[in-house]
């Protein structure tokens, strides 16, 4: 006997019209006439109310109906992966907006240590660019504008260049692990290459943006080197002062 037929047997000897019981369950007439002919099936809320009505188990309403069960099970699975799909949403929202709160943070956290720099001119991605000659070396930063979430999140960390003309050097400082320099001719007219590199605290190579030819990088390894005591000197006051902008 299908739930239907359950149905309607215990109504009847209830003595209760189609009208009656789904007054009680309080749905349509119809929607009573279409469980006991099997054309459609209660959901779980309402077979768990039918059973209260009706003083009829959930173990007896359930039995020997195996086209009820394969519909309840399918939809208990349905159910699950709603729930998958709607909690891999929230994540998909919430992580961005995570994202965005932190940069919000460090981002005030930067304009106001930045507050007794020189302003400089603001640009299209920032709310000003800031600059401090300090020692010989003039240290420039900029802080981007907030609200800027489809801006990739590598480049909306704080970002400070070091620069010190005398040794005709410059220090990029990204992250604590993330400094580099840039070696061009328009910065030193003694040197014929052009290259990108990261380097570490001791101002040796670690590793490069692009990738090097065996001679350039020869004469990357050669240039730093030739300069390694002033490119110690500038990474500790460029990360010193990348320190005191972030924390």
């Amino acid at each position: 006997m299908t739930i239907g037929e359950k149905i309607k047997t215990k109504r009847m000897e209830l003595n209760l019209t189609q009208e009656a019981l789904a007054t009680e369950l309080n749905v349509s007439r119809p929607a009573v006439s279409s469980w006991e002919v099997g054309r459609n099936y209660p959901d779980l809320e309402m077979i768990v109310r039918i059973s209260d009505v009706l003083s009829i188990s959930l173990d007896d309403l359930l039995r020997e109906d195996q086209e009820m069960v394969k519909t309840m099970d399918k939809k208990v699975k349905n159910n699950k992966k709603y729930k998958r799909v709607i909690a891999a949403l929230v994540v998909l929202i919430l992580i961005p907006l995570a994202f965005e709160g932190y940069f919000q943070v460090v981002n005030h956290r930067y304009l106001k240590n930045a507050e007794s720099w020189d302003k400089g001119d603001q640009g299209p991605y920032s709310e000003g660019s800031y600059e401090l000659t300090e020692e010989g070396v003039t240290y420039s930063t900029f802080v981007f504008q907030k609200g800027t979430i489809l801006l990739p999140i590598m480049e909306r960390t704080p970002w400070l260049v070091a620069h010190d003309p005398e040794a005709k050097l410059i220090v990029d400082v990204k992250g604590k692990n993330d400094v580099s320099t840039l070696i061009i001719n328009e910065r030193d007219p003694s040197v014929d290459f052009k290259a990108d590199v990261q380097i570490n605290e001791k101002g040796e190579m670690i590793g490069s943006k692009k990738e090097l030819s065996p001679k350039t990088k020869e004469k990357t390894e050669a240039y730093l080197k030739q300069h390694q005591a002033e490119y110690q000197e500038l990474y500790k006051k460029a990360m010193a002062k990348w320190l005191e902008l972030t924390e």
